[in-house]
């Protein structure tokens, strides 16, 4: 329960760095879908809440997702995912 009781103290934040470490999303393009419109982009970190962020194609700062599915994420490996939530 000691990481339960770091979380209520300190946040997602407390968490962050070895979130990071551990992504297979950070670098990543994704696309997803974002109210009527499909979107896509590259992963570039997760907030300090931890949100993804996403720097959109055409966009020069990355925009914050707390929610959604990400598809069309394709690993190391070459194979693609689909429907991964974040």
């Amino acid at each position: 329960m000691q990481a339960l009781d770091t979380f209520f103290a300190k946040g997602f934040a407390a968490f962050a760095p070895a979130y990071r470490e551990r992504s297979v999303l950070l670098g990543k393009r994704v696309r997803f879908q974002q109210a009527d419109a499909p979107v896509a982009g590259q992963v570039v970190d997760h907030a300090a809440d931890g949100s993804l962020l996403v720097l959109l194609d055409g966009q020069e700062a990355p925009s914050s997702f707390i929610s959604g599915e990400v598809t069309g994420l394709q690993l190391d490996t070459g194979e693609v995912v689909e429907g991964t939530p974040t």
